[in-house]
């Protein structure tokens, strides 16, 4: 069994969560402050799901420099606070990866060693010669921490009224195009290698199969319950003219959102492997089409990942005329 892990750095450390638990990595643009919180909640910060607490762990734990950096970058997580699901945003120094680790390359925390207390850490990772605490985010906040964590969701829907407000409705999640910041999901299907910037993105799930909706298309494989939304599973293999992979232990579904007419709607894509996380993009689309195994046309740019460029999937464009089918 395989655990797949969102590794960051933290205040010259490598740390992780589980990329179940993350919803995006955003750019920290404008941070709106609250008064009468500890020192290590930041404010608001705006994401894809609304404004969520900024939280800094460095400042939290003390690590060593916590006080001199100039972080840009954060994880944008669901964990459980006293038996809630809860949102926040973790403050990132460095760029983020995913990582796959082996049930076998996980163990217990060490009780010393990290700079960490053990209790904050669901375990320790090995991956390539270093040894990565991955953090258990609802035990890392005491009850106090976690009472100061519940008194900004008055302040969190304040914001987010404004937001609204200010932009007259909640813009749709179409492909980012021309954000030098904007960081992106790499993810494989049928052997092609895809991205997906993580604005668009919901959550990274599980591979669970979809109940099968008649009168739809045959690269629908129907509909998943998603948080108590029905959601079509999308075959993006088979609309791509590619073969499909048969479902592993490995496969995720990505919960991403598409542009429908003035609004937008949730979609669930079906992959085979979660690869990385880049920002390198370029939106020059010359010679994209070489070495594509599908049409051009399913690409809104290129990003550059591990020493390649990787076609960026216009999810969008797989629907085509076939817009009705998210109604």
């Amino acid at each position: 069994m395989t655990t797949h892990l969102l590794c960051f750095e933290l205040a010259g450390n490598l740390l992780a969560v589980d990329i179940e638990s993350v919803r995006a990595v955003v750019h920290v643009a404008e941070l709106r402050r609250l008064p009468d919180t500890p020192d290590f909640l930041l404010g608001l910060i705006d994401s894809p799901l609304g404004p969520v607490p900024l939280v800094d762990f460095a400042r939290k734990f003390r690590l060593p420099g916590a006080e001199s950096r100039s972080a840009a970058s954060a994880v944008v997580v669901e964990t459980i606070v006293e038996g809630r699901p809860t949102l926040m945003a973790v403050l990132a120094d460095g760029a983020c990866r995913v990582a796959e680790v082996e049930a076998r390359n996980l163990t217990p925390p060490p009780p010393l060693g990290s700079g960490i207390r053990a209790e904050f850490l669901r375990a320790v990772a090995a991956l390539n010669d270093h040894f990565v605490p991955i953090l258990d985010l609802g035990r890392s906040l005491s009850a106090t921490e976690q009472e100061a964590l519940d008194g900004l969701g008055a302040e969190r829907l304040a914001a987010t009224a404004e937001l609204q407000a200010s932009r007259g409705q909640l813009e749709p999640s179409g492909p980012v195009r021309g954000r030098a910041d904007a960081e992106l999901l790499v993810f494989s299907i049928a052997g092609e290698k895809l991205a997906l910037p993580l604005g668009q993105l919901r959550e990274v799930a599980q591979h669970r199969s979809a109940c099968p909706v008649p009168g739809t298309a045959e690269w629908i494989r129907g509909a998943i319950n998603v948080r108590g939304e029905v959601v079509p599973l999308l075959d993006v293999a088979q609309r791509l003219g590619l073969v499909p992979s048969a479902p592993t232990a490995r496969s995720f579904n990505l919960i991403a959102e598409v542009a429908l007419g003035d609004g937008h709607a949730p979609v669930a894509l079906a992959v085979d492997h979660v690869l990385d996380v880049t920002s390198e993009r370029s939106t020059d689309l010359a010679g994209a089409s070489m070495g594509l195994r599908f049409p051009e046309h399913y690409v809104c740019g290129l990003v550059r990942a591990r020493e390649e460029f990787v076609p960026i999937l216009d999810v969008a464009a797989l629907f085509g005329n076939h817009r009705r089918s998210l109604a």
